[in-house]
């Protein structure tokens, strides 16, 4: 490999100028001291200490933790009964400068939504881009986990929830956002 003349490693270096080889017969061009990139938790939440990491806003009934339906540990945020027409929203910020890649994660169940209810999950960099978005009869029964690769440029999470009766849901759980 390090006689080939080709980059194997991918570096952008070749053969005898790449540090991964010490001599021409040296048959690996990968260089021991590269490392993997570090994953950097820019948001972690799995809604044990409250909301306190989440702005809640809109018309409807608020966000809050719950120990009604949690995917993992005793808490999952919850929305129930905002009402037709009127969304709730939570929201979470986090700086994500310095890193190329970022990846924002979750898992949500919804339980009951008809074709009058709504749930959505955006990035925002700017403006609001949504990365799911369900209605019209989009109930789940069991819990999804959802990852989803985001801009670097994004600054904030949020999770929309619009139900009218009762027994009609939106949880969320182990919410993630993370950086390399």
């Amino acid at each position: 490999a390090c006689a080939d003349g080709i980059d194997n490693d991918g570096d952008g270096l070749t053969d005898l100028a790449d540090p991964g080889c010490s001599d021409s017969a040296d048959d690996n061009e990968t260089d021991p001291a590269a490392t993997e990139p570090e994953t950097a938790v820019l948001l972690n939440d799995g809604f044990e200490q409250g909301m306190a990491a989440w702005t809640v806003s809109g018309d409807g009934r608020t966000w809050y933790a719950s120990t009604e339906d949690a995917y993992a540990g005793s808490y999952s945020a919850y929305a129930r009964q905002t009402g037709v027409g009127t969304p709730t929203y939570m929201q979470a910020a986090f700086d994500a400068s310095g890193h190329t890649t970022v990846t924002f994660a979750y898992s949500r169940r919804l339980k009951g939504l008809d074709s009058a209810d709504d749930f959505g999950a955006a990035y925002y960099d700017g403006s609001w881009h949504d990365v799911e978005r369900l209605g019209s009869g989009s109930e789940d029964g069991d819990y999804v986990s959802k990852s989803f690769t985001i801009p670097a440029t994004a600054t904030a999470v949020r999770f929309m929830c619009e139900t009218g009766a009762r027994s009609e849901r939106c949880f969320v759980d182990n919410v993630s956002v993370t950086a390399e």
